[in-house]
């Protein structure tokens, strides 16, 4: 059988991987290329109800919406159409295991194994996030490791999940025990990014335990002291991030990714004093050592005499005492002169006889 355009049938159908009564998945190839893809599209049980015309408009809403999104862990979508008046996304084919699968043939993961593979998955739902897109079905069936990489994709989004209460009602008889949250399984329940959180949150403990949580509506009548069976090597941060992800009342959870992954975060412990005190640094000598300035051009310094106060000083002292010791001679010298002595009152200098002879 093949499937496309109306002008080109270019997909080759193949086995069904899903047939539900919402919607229908089937590997397929595109002929000529031998490119594996699958093929997804609405269920036989919705194309015959009276509502069809709706659901349709829902789902091709969606998927186009989903068709812009590009993500390395998020399936591809190669092309959307629609043939006979059903709409089709196709998505890449995924080449790997499932973490079901996985789990089943390796065993449960180390808790650096789940925190690496839970990352990559919270990347890939934050996207859909971005684009106004809830998954609505995150579950380790729907999450495929690469093959031969570590690399893992998140495929079968929620395309059908959230349509109208008559549906939800019959939709949620088939959601996964252990994963789905219970807003999920009440048809008059809100879903929101909260119910994602929830899913990605039990998938995380699976991966760390090997088995899910018991379904949302059994978890309202035990505690959880008795269904939470943590491995001894599992941290107190994961604990806690698990524990608050799976909070049955959705406000009680994470309202965002981002605040859920803060919760994986250790809390930094507290700084130790100083055992004494660290002295303080000398203060600088000089005041621009405070503001070193650099790469400016380094001018000559003009040479500045400097005046020689202590030698000036020095001097007037000596010359003083030269004065004074050459008045003492003259009046020493010459007692018989006026003012020869210290008690002369009438002094005369240079002498009178001196003014004489000149006369």
């Amino acid at each position: 059988m093949t499937v496309g355009t109306q002008r080109d049938y270019k997909y080759v159908l193949d086995d069904f991987i899903g047939r539900g009564m919402f919607s229908q998945t089937q590997k397929a190839e595109i002929a000529g290329l031998h490119q594996k893809v699958i093929v997804k599209t609405l269920g036989q049980y919705l194309q015959e109800n009276p509502e069809y015309s709706q659901f349709k408009q829902h789902f091709q809403s969606l998927t186009a919406r989903l068709a812009k999104i590009k993500h390395p862990h998020l399936a591809a979508v190669v092309e959307l159409f629609e043939e006979d008046s059903c709409p089709f996304i196709i998505f890449e084919a995924i080449a790997g295991e499932n973490l079901a699968q996985i789990l089943e043939t390796e065993g449960k993961f180390t808790e650096a194994q789940a925190l690496a593979t839970i990352e990559q998955v919270v990347e890939a739902v934050a996207a859909l996030h971005r684009a106004d897109l809830l998954h609505l079905d995150i579950q380790p069936r729907h999450i495929i490791r690469r093959q031969n990489s570590k690399k893992v994709v998140l495929v079968e989004f929620g395309l059908t999940n959230e349509l109208n209460s008559s549906i939800r009602q019959t939709h949620a008889n088939l959601l996964a025990p252990g994963y789905a949250a219970p807003e999920q399984h009440d048809p008059q329940g809100t879903t929101g990014i909260a119910t994602d959180i929830y899913g990605l949150c039990a998938t995380f403990y699976s991966l760390l335990t090997g088995n899910p949580p018991p379904a949302a509506p059994v978890r309202s009548h035990i505690r959880n002291e008795d269904w939470l069976q943590w491995p001894n090597s599992v941290s107190e941060p994961v604990k806690t991030a698990i524990t608050a992800g799976l909070a049955l009342d959705p406000r009680d959870r994470p309202q965002t990714l981002a605040a859920w992954q803060t919760l994986l975060l250790p809390k930094a412990p507290a700084v130790a004093p100083s055992p004494r005190p660290i002295p303080p640094s000398p203060p600088p000598t000089n005041r621009l050592e405070r503001f070193p300035v650099t790469n400016l051009k380094k001018t000559p310094k003009r040479a500045t005499a400097k005046f020689p106060l202590g030698t000036f000083v020095t001097t007037c002292l000596v010359a003083a005492s030269a004065g004074v010791g050459f008045g003492l001679s003259m009046r020493f010298n010459r007692p018989d002169e006026a003012g020869s002595t210290l008690w002369h009152l009438n002094q005369s200098f240079p002498p009178r006889a001196v003014e004489s002879q000149e006369d």
